[in-house]
C-alpha cells in the first residue's frame, strides 16, 4: 500500500492508522462538578508553584482538562510534577530559567499562540502538554460532546496542533516565487500625489493577463508591492454571478457608494449577499475560506503565505468539468487543457514575525477568458468584477489630516458577458479575445 508516496505493509498502514484513537467508548459527562482523576503521574506532594508562560493554563491545560473531564488544578499539577520530577528539570524559584536571551518580540505569545522562537519556559509546557494528552488518550475515556457540533472533543483538540493541511504537505510547499513582471511605477520618481494618480488603465492591468497567446482573468485575489522606499500598492479583486438585464444597472449603484465597503460581492453560498429573485440574481460562485493557518503558521519558509489557495466552489468546478490540482494550482479541462490557475507567494520576513517592515506577498486566481464565458452560458448569468487599488506612503508628518495619510481604495467594476465583452459603469466596452 503507498501513502503519501510512501509504501507500508498492510499491517503497518492498520497500526498507524490507530495512533492517536481512543480505545475506549465516550464518557456520557452528567452536569456535575464531579471530575475524573487524572492519575498519569505520582504526583509529589511537595511541589514548587511553578508559573510556565502566559495563558498556559487558561488556553492549554484547560481545553485537555475538558476532552477528559479532569480538573484543571490537577492536570498543571501533573504537568509541574512531570517537568521537574520526572525530567529533572531545575528551576529558579517559580520560574523555569533560560539561559540564552531573546528579544521580546521573538518568543511572545498569547492565548494558544505559538512563538516564532520558543523560550525555554514554552518549550516545556508545550512538550508537558502532549505527554499528558498521550498518557490521558491511553487511561481514559473522551468526554462525549454537549452539543451537536462538538462530534468528536479529541479530534477537535488533536486538529488545532496538526498542519494546515491533512494532505501530509507544508504551507511552504504551496509557495509561489512572485511575479516577474512589476508595476511600471516601482522604477519611477515618486511624486507627493503619488497615491492619488491611479488611472483607469490601472485597473485593466490588475484585471487582464495574456499568457501563451490566450487571455486570463484574475477573479479573485489580493497581492501588494512596494518600492522599498515606504510606498505600498495593494490591489483586491472580487466577482460574482449576476443576471445579463440588471448588470449595468448594479454597476452603475455599486459604483456610485461613497465607500466600497458599503456592499459585497457575495462568495459561494454567503446567503445575506445573495440575491435570488425571478427578475434579479447576484450568486457567489468561489469560495471564501473557512480554513485557517495552523502549526506550521510558524515555519519560516512560510513567511506570510494567504492560506488557503483561493478556489472554485465544487458546484461550479463540476458544472465547467474542471478538475483541480493543489501542488501545481492549476485548473484543467477533461482534455487536459490549462483553464486557470492559482498563484501565491510572499517575501520572507526577518527574524522579527512582528516586524512592521513591508513585505510583498499576494494570493489570486486567473481563469481563462474561455472558461469564463462558458461560465456564463451555463449558468445564463453575466460576470461582476470589483477591482480596488490602495496606496500607502510610511508619512508620519502629524500635520497632515489622517484622510490625506491614509486615502481609501480606488474601485472600478466591469461585467463580462457570455460573448467575452467587458464593460464598465460608463457603458465603455471591450472585446476580449
Amino acid at each position: 500500500m503507498v501513502h503519501f508516496g510512501v509504501e507500508f505493509a498492510a499491517n503497518e498502514k492498520d497500526k498507524l492508522d490507530t495512533v492517536g484513537v481512543s480505545t475506549f467508548n465516550k464518557n456520557i459527562h452528567k452536569e456535575t462538578n464531579k471530575f475524573e482523576k487524572a492519575n498519569i503521574s505520582n504526583i509529589d506532594k511537595e511541589l514548587p508553584d511553578l508559573s510556565f508562560f502566559l495563558d498556559f493554563q487558561e488556553y492549554w491545560i484547560k481545553p485537555l482538562a475538558n476532552v477528559f473531564n479532569i480538573s484543571v488544578k490537577e492536570l498543571k499539577q501533573t504537568a509541574i510534577n512531570i517537568v521537574v520530577n520526572e525530567w529533572g528539570v531545575t528551576l529558579s524559584e517559580r520560574f523555569i530559567k533560560d539561559p540564552r536571551p531573546h528579544g521580546h518580540k521573538e518568543t511572545h505569545a498569547s492565548h494558544s499562540s505559538i512563538p516564532s522562537t520558543q523560550p525555554y519556559d514554552f518549550y516545556l509546557g508545550y512538550h508537558v502538554i502532549f505527554t499528558m494528552a498521550s498518557r490521558l488518550l491511553k487511561s481514559h475515556p473522551v468526554v462525549e460532546g454537549k452539543y451537536d457540533w462538538e462530534d468528536d472533543l479529541w479530534a477537535d483538540w488533536i486538529s488545532d496542533h496538526l498542519l494546515s493541511m491533512d494532505n501530509g504537505y507544508l504551507l511552504a510547499d504551496l509557495r509561489d516565487p512572485a511575479p516577474l513582471v512589476r508595476r511600471e511605477w516601482l522604477s519611477k520618481k515618486i511624486t507627493d500625489s503619488w497615491r492619488w494618480e491611479i488611472e483607469y488603465s490601472d485597473f485593466l492591468e490588475g484585471l487582464l493577463l495574456s499568457k501563451g497567446g490566450r487571455t486570463f482573468l484574475c477573479v479573485t485575489g489580493s497581492w501588494s508591492d512596494n518600492d522599498g522606499r515606504g510606498n505600498n500598492e495593494t490591489y483586491s479583486v472580487s466577482s460574482a454571478l449576476v443576471s445579463v438585464n440588471n448588470s449595468a444597472s448594479l454597476l452603475k449603484a455599486l459604483v456610485s457608494c461613497r465607500n466600497p465597503h458599503d456592499y459585497k460581492l457575495p462568495s459561494y453560498n454567503e446567503e445575506r449577499f445573495e440575491l435570488d429573485d425571478s427578475a434579479f440574481k447576484l450568486k457567489g460562485w468561489l469560495l471564501e475560506p473557512d480554513e485557517y493557518k495552523k502549526l506550521d503558521e510558524i515555519d519560516p519558509y512560510a513567511a506570510e503565505l494567504k492560506f488557503p489557495i483561493r478556489r472554485i466552489s465544487k458546484e461550479h468546478e463540476e458544472l465547467l468539468d474542471l478538475h483541480y490540482s493543489l501542488l501545481s494550482r492549476t485548473y484543467l479541462d477533461d482534455k487536459g487543457n490549462s483553464q486557470g490557475f492559482s498563484e501565491t507567494w510572499t517575501d520572507t520576513r526577518s527574524n522579527d514575525r512582528y516586524s512592521d517592515n513591508i513585505i510583498r506577498d499576494g494570493s489570486r486566481l486567473y481563469l481563462s477568458l474561455d472558461i469564463l464565458k462558458h461560465l456564463c452560458v451555463k449558468t445564463k448569468l453575466s460576470l461582476i468584477l470589483e477591482v480596488s487599488i490602495s496606496r500607502q506612503s510610511s508619512t508620519h508628518d502629524k500635520d497632515v489630516p489622517d484622510d490625506v495619510k491614509y486615502p481609501g481604495p480606488y474601485c472600478n467594476l466591469y461585467t463580462l458577458s457570455k460573448d467575452g465583452v467587458i464593460r464598465d459603469y460608463q457603458s465603455r466596452s471591450y472585446q476580449l479575445r
